[in-house]
Parts: structure tokens; sequence; C-alpha cells
């Protein structure tokens, strides 16, 4: 996935290991235990005011964040779940702020991926009732290039493959996340 193994020792000696979760759901013991060790080290009021959603590669950014009738669906979705219920669990003991700036980095994404992201991350900020965070922004290591989607009929040969053993049987199985 999105490697956090090196995500941590990249940046050994600015962000401690505790800090760095490596799954979306985190429970209130873990919670608790990220709030101690903050207060440990910077002081009763302390609190986390940026949140990093690192990921591997985004084509689309659907999987992150849609609207489906009117309700937001995603990861995003999911994690602001969780850190709300989270919050209103623990009270004081949650050791992010409110309205804390939320930052969303894809090691790869595609062109038209950075774009819709941008996008709907903007209508989320504007128009989210219960969001939790008070800023959002995008970004990703590397952006792959509006060329790089395939085409006719430059690409002809690799369209032909993908035609030859495309599996419709399987898209139906994964189609709720397309």
């Amino acid at each position: 996935g999105s490697r956090i193994d090196v995500l941590r020792r990249a940046n050994s000696g600015r962000v401690s290991t505790e800090q760095v979760l490596p799954m979306l759901h985190t429970d209130d013991d873990k919670w608790l235990d990220l709030n101690n060790n903050l207060v440990g080290e910077q002081g009763a009021d302390a609190k986390f005011d940026s949140v990093y959603l690192v990921d591997d590669f985004t084509a689309s950014g659907t999987t992150l964040i849609r609207q489906k009738d009117g309700v937001w669906k995603g990861k995003l979705a999911r994690f602001n779940k969780i850190v709300k219920d989270a919050a209103e669990a623990l009270g004081d003991a949650f050791p992010i702020a409110p309205d804390y700036a939320l930052n969303v980095h894809h090691y790869v994404s595609s062109y038209q991926a950075k774009r819709a992201l941008e996008q709907r991350l903007s209508a989320a900020n504007e128009s989210w009732p219960d969001k939790t965070f008070g800023s959002v922004r995008a970004t990703e290591g590397l952006l792959l290039p509006a060329r790089a989607v395939l085409a006719q009929p430059d690409d002809a040969d690799m369209l032909g493959l993908c035609e030859e053993f495309y599996d419709h049987e399987v898209f139906k199985r994964y189609e709720r996340h397309c």
C-alpha cells in the first residue's frame, strides 16, 4: 500500500513513530495513547493541528471522495466519521484540534484525479455540514500527465491486450468501487 514504513524512516527525527497510524480505523485506546504521548511531550493543551492521509495511487479520486444522493462517500467520509465519533467520545482527551488542516497525499496521481480531487475537496470544504477539518488540500509525489491516458491509434497494441484479457465478471464484482 502506501509504504508507511518508508515514510516513517524518511522523517525520522521530525515525526515520531507514535504519530503515524498505518491504518484508517483507529480505536479509542489508540487515540488516548496518541494524546498521552503528545501531552507528555508538548504540554497539557497540545493538539495535532494537521493530519495527513497518505495513499499510494489515485486514478479518478472517487475512492477518496465522491457524492452520492447528496451524501459524501469514500475514504475521507469514513475518516471524518471516525474522527467525529472519537472526538465526541473522548472530549478533551482527543488529540486532534477542532478544524485541523487536512492534507491528502498520494504518491502517484493521474492528471484527471488531481483535477477531480481539487473540485470535490473544494465542494466538500464549502458544503459538508459535519466535516471535522477546517481546510483541506491534495498533493502528490508524482503527477502523471494528461497524455498518459491510453488512446487510439497510438496505444492500439496495449488497448488490444486490455480488450483481449478484460473480464467483465471481475468488473461486476468490484463495480461498487468504479
